[in-house]
């Protein structure tokens, strides 16, 4: 797969209180042929995230219409999303909109957690209500740490999670670990486990944010990797016939196209994808956890 045509769209340099920086997993909802809105993470001067909404003109590459009040705030003091919340992925339902949300709470530095939240749109305040006040996916047996990034989709009459989960922590507590795994659901809320992880992604390390799409030759699953030890974080993207079956699928990087040749995307991470008039777009953060801006660029399949 091959950027091209990317821009900077948007960043966050202490607009107001509660978005002090940071642009982190812009997640899309299209409008109309032109116009895509974009959910987004802010976070205030404690760092302490929530998320707005903007958006975005395809043709004009304009921002419009920053609402700069929350559309998700944090939870109460001690709940599972007290110390932040990140959009990760929105399905639609008939007239109905879910988002599926990180929740971040804070344990003695540096140490925290995270787990996965539901919320419902209001059309009328434009709002999304969080439908419980706890976690759709938290700690289990299969994950004894954190679980975040999820993507939802439907696959008949099954719901499929792919999500991340937490593998531990370095000796000296510095860096923290994790890949993916896959959940399924009858409905969308209720969720089954599993030990395994995607053995795709057994030869690289922290693994997030997938996202899914399905085409004419099959599912793609796109997200952000490091390659080696060490390394910052690229993108990347597995092709698979199912979007149950990753494990033999082979990491390819995502390109960006330059001035005469291609290079791989070592500068962002979490990326979601849409499709607006037959063309593929991908929206992404920066690296530093979207602190720099937040892009939009469009996506070509390169097989």
């Amino acid at each position: 797969m091959i950027i091209s045509d990317l821009r900077q769209i948007f960043s966050v340099n202490n607009i107001s209180p509660l978005m002090n920086s940071h642009t982190s997993c812009p997640v899309p909802m299209l409008v109309d042929s032109e116009t895509v809105s974009l959910l987004f993470s802010s976070r205030d001067s404690q760092q302490r995230a929530r998320v707005f909404q903007l958006n975005y003109n395809l043709m004009t590459h304009r921002v419009n219409d920053v609402v700069k009040t929350p559309v998700l705030d944090v939870g109460p003091p001690s709940f599972f999303d007290d110390d932040g919340v990140y959009p990760s992925c929105v399905v639609t339902e008939g007239d109905t909109m879910w988002l599926y949300y990180m929740g971040r709470s804070n344990r003695v530095a540096p140490f925290y957690n995270m787990a996965i939240g539901i919320a419902q749109h209001d059309q009328q305040s434009g709002e999304f209500k969080k439908v419980f006040s706890g976690p759709v996916l938290g700690q289990n047996i299969n994950d004894p740490w954190m679980v975040s990034t999820p993507w939802v989709t439907r696959a008949g009459s099954e719901w499929i999670m792919i999500y991340l989960s937490g593998l531990g922590w370095s000796e000296n507590f510095e860096t923290s670990t994790y890949r993916l795994k896959i959940a399924t659901s009858p409905n969308g809320l209720d969720w089954t486990t599993s030990e395994r992880f995607i053995q795709a992604f057994e030869s690289v390390e922290n693994v997030a944010k997938p996202c899914l799409i399905e085409t004419d030759t099959g599912w793609y699953m796109l997200f952000s990797y490091i390659a080696e030890q060490g390394g910052q974080y690229q993108l990347g993207y597995l092709h698979s016939e199912s979007p149950h079956n990753w494990d033999e699928c082979e990491i390819h990087p995502i390109m960006v196209e330059g001035e005469g040749d291609e290079r791989e995307v070592a500068m962002y991470a979490y990326p979601t994808v849409f499709q607006c008039e037959n063309r593929l777009h991908i929206v992404m953060s920066s690296a530093d956890l979207g602190k720099t801006a937040m892009y939009c660029a469009t996506l070509t399949r390169s097989e």
